[in-house]
């Protein structure tokens, strides 16, 4: 079954299977995860600071090693032979919010049932970007309630039912927490990349003095803990967090780093050939980090996993072609990005484009090309990702711009 919009259309196919030159804090960027995404610009963006590099040390000692991680062939429960119960749609895009203007969905639940973002709301009082989540079948819409003035979110639990962003509520941009409609405001002036499934730590960055910004963490129990930087750096972000709040990862200038109260922050270097790495997310157990990695030369990346700090170069989609990751499985088994179009990375399969995977199972995505894969499912089952409609290629502005989950 395929669906466009709420329109469901029957098949007989079969499941076989996320800087400001930090001046002052008024703005905001998308979930961890989105290494170099920024939000929606109609206030004045607060860009994400990313950096990477560096040198092994000390990583082995924290955690116990760990085994290879369970690959989940999508459509598939991890580690388990039975697949899930058939879902009842394959595809379909994102409705639009009648009456909204810019859409951007920027999280997906581990469930797979509940997306998350923003939109830009218009009335006599102005513009402003507010929170909007969307759920099958219901659709999108404003969340509700919602703090007052700019309030984008950025991520979302497991379930769906706990859900993080940032506002303007209280005049400079704070972070803030909602849970079954109860909304908490994060005692910092400073974004919210991150937070763990259970909202109990939040990670991000934080103005530390003017025009410098520092990665935080932060519980209701230990209140900020100021992550400091790697050497030689003036900043740090963090951009993910494992559920128990033990482990970081993020980046501090151009150098990527993971973090532990008892080492620090401690570099992840780049892959051999590479000068500088950004790391976008880590696995629940702390040991996987997934980022991306390039030289000064030019822009084209590619996308890198760290086991214990050592990396790895996975292959591009195309050979030669910019890679970008945005988030992976909580396990480390799967991972979600932008490899010329929208891809995803399994160490049981390598490389592949989603749009293919798509077709082989006689989806049709009524013209629209899938560009980028934001955010996956706990399972690898579900992603979220970006899409493009239109035939101008060398203004891409131009074309129409949508939203997607899929199941694979």
């Amino acid at each position: 079954m395929i669906e466009v919009g709420q329109s469901v259309v029957h098949t007989d196919e079969r499941a076989d299977c996320p800087r400001v030159h930090w001046v002052v804090m008024t703005a905001w960027s998308r979930r961890a995860r989105s290494a170099g995404r920024c939000s929606l610009c109609c206030v004045t963006a607060l860009a994400a600071l990313l950096g990477a590099c560096g040198a092994r040390s000390g990583l082995d000692s924290e955690r116990a090693p760990s085994p290879e991680p369970v690959v989940a062939v999508p459509g598939t429960a991890a580690g388990t032979d039975a697949p899930p119960p058939e879902p009842s749609w394959r595809f379909l895009m994102l409705d639009p919010i009648p009456g909204v203007g810019r859409t951007e969905y920027k999280a997906l639940s581990g469930d797979g049932t509940v997306a998350v973002g923003e939109a830009l709301f218009a009335s006599d009082a102005g513009e402003r970007v507010g929170p909007i989540v969307w759920t099958y079948p219901e659709g999108s819409r404003e969340l509700v309630p919602a703090p007052e003035q700019n309030a984008p979110l950025v991520c979302v639990s497991s379930d769906g039912s706990r859900r993080g962003g940032m506002t303007t509520a209280r005049g400079s941009y704070q972070p803030y927490l909602w849970r079954d409609g109860d909304i908490e405001f994060v005692p910092i002036v400073g974004s919210l990349d991150a937070m763990s499934d259970s909202a109990q730590w939040v990670v991000g960055r934080y103005l530390w003095v003017p025009d410098y910004i520092h990665a935080y963490r932060w519980s209701a129990a230990t209140g900020r803990v100021d992550l400091g930087t790697l050497p030689d750096e003036p900043n740090s972000s963090a951009l993910a967090v494992t559920n128990d709040g033990s482990v970081v990862v993020g980046n501090s200038g151009e150098r990527a780093f993971r973090w532990t109260e008892r080492l620090g922050m401690v570099e992840l270097p780049p892959p051999a050939g590479k000068s500088r790495a950004h790391a976008v997310d880590v696995s629940d157990d702390g040991i996987w980090v997934v980022g991306r990695a390039g030289t000064y030369e030019n822009d084209v990346w590619s996308v890198t996993l760290w086991r214990d700090g050592v990396p790895e170069e996975l292959p591009p989609l195309v050979a030669g072609s910019h890679s970008e990751p945005y988030a992976m499985t909580n396990d480390g088994s799967v991972i979600v990005g932008e490899s010329g179009e929208a891809v995803l990375w399994s160490k049981a399969h390598g490389v592949q484009s989603i749009s293919q995977q798509l077709s082989e199972r006689g989806v049709d995505t009524a013209g629209w090309t899938l560009t980028r894969a934001l955010d996956v499912s706990n399972d690898g089952s579900v992603v979220l990702g970006e899409a493009e409609r239109g035939a101008d290629s060398s203004n891409e502005s131009n074309n129409e711009r949508g939203w997607w989950v899929a199941r694979l």
